[in-house]
């Protein structure tokens, strides 16, 4: 096919211009601007494994939200369905909302020219990186026992939001119950152990990012020990503490050893 290969404008991360979507069938006949199609394949993948091994090129539907309509629930890639991105690496700056099902498979042969990239939008390189963790963590992200998921059930809507309060200043949080263990306890007396470990955004203000991580660490803390009981006479779940670092401090091992909890 003419005009495919490692010379192809298509990257991870581009999005279609309205014309193209419309044509491939992907945008409503009226090319409203609330349709937004992202190409999620990945680079090696579009410009350097051929048609016979992979002959599509994977895209996801969304639809075109202000960038002060952005809900910090669904940034960073806190939600694993659904993911609210900015597009401020180019000279038109919007944000996508986008759900994990939307996802189409274009032949490449249709994709090629005359159609190309949208050049008045992308992303920055954090943005790309926002959406890869996005896509990985799908299948990647952390599962925890069952026992333990039924515990923290009636304190979980409030444990969300306390996070989302921090308005984007937390990018994520991280258990560690059991030191990784999966283990089913049994009865209110035999505890699960745990830490928390809330990720800081380097990205934004650090002495607001401060404040609500404090904030946040004492509305958690006294959270468990409302539900839980207090240190040294909890039930079901013992609270060890609460931690924070930033995204640039947590090192890979630390990384590694730790599960991402998704409200």
């Amino acid at each position: 096919m003419a005009g495919w290969g490692p010379d192809t404008p298509w990257r991870q991360g581009q999005i279609l211009a309205a014309e193209s979507a419309i044509a491939l069938g992907l945008s409503d006949s009226n090319g409203h601007a609330e349709s937004i199609v992202l190409v999620v394949s990945h680079d090696c993948d579009l410009a350097y494994s051929d048609l016979a091994t992979e002959p599509d090129c994977e895209v996801i539907v969304g639809t075109v939200i202000d960038l002060d309509k952005v809900d910090g629930r669904y940034t960073e890639a806190k939600h694993a369905r659904r993911l609210h991105l900015p597009f401020t690496g180019g000279q038109t700056k919007l944000a996508g909302d986008f759900h994990a099902s939307n996802k189409y498979a274009v032949p490449k042969s249709r994709l090629a020219a005359p159609h190309e990239p949208a050049a008045n939008v992308a992303l920055t390189p954090d943005e790309l990186s926002t959406l890869q963790r996005w896509l990985g963590g799908r299948y990647h992200r952390a599962s925890f026992p069952t026992e333990f998921n039924k515990r923290l059930e009636p304190i979980k809507a409030q444990l969300g939001k306390i996070i989302d309060r921090t308005k984007g200043h937390l990018t994520g949080i991280y258990f560690s119950v059991d030191k990784g263990h999966n283990i089913e306890r049994n009865g209110e007396g035999d505890l699960y152990d745990l830490k928390i470990f809330l990720l800081e955004n380097s990205n934004l203000d650090p002495r607001e990012t401060r404040q609500l991580s404090s904030a946040a660490r004492s509305q958690i803390v006294q959270l468990f020990r409302g539900q839980f009981g207090k240190k040294d006479a909890e039930k079901n779940i013992r609270l060890d503490d609460v931690y924070s670092n930033t995204d640039e401090g947590m090192t890979i091992s630390q990384s590694r050893k730790l599960r991402e909890w998704r409200w």
